[in-house]
């Protein structure tokens, strides 16, 4: 699992949000293939005594149509980009 564009709040002061993008890879059992997935996540943390817990946490894949043009997108030749 790999994250990135990672942005945090403090909301309050035991209370902070999370916003990132996340990928992760893996393999479920009873499928022949692996899986590869580009997601976005929204987490809320709440400081409790020395830690800090996560208290509600979405995930949220792109709409298959921005997957599509996504991979649309990674199909398009260096040469005409050239142009």
């Amino acid at each position: 699992m790999r994250v990135g564009d990672i942005n945090a709040k403090l909301l309050a002061p035991d209370l902070a949000v999370g916003l990132y993008q996340m990928q992760w890879n893996g393999e479920i059992k009873g499928f022949d293939h692996l899986f590869g997935i580009d997601t976005r996540v929204t987490a809320l943390f709440r400081q409790r005594e020395d830690r800090w817990l996560i208290c509600h946490y979405v995930e949220a894949p792109a709409a298959p149509m921005l997957r599509l043009e996504k991979y649309y997108a990674s199909n398009v030749d260096d040469a005409f980009l050239a142009d």
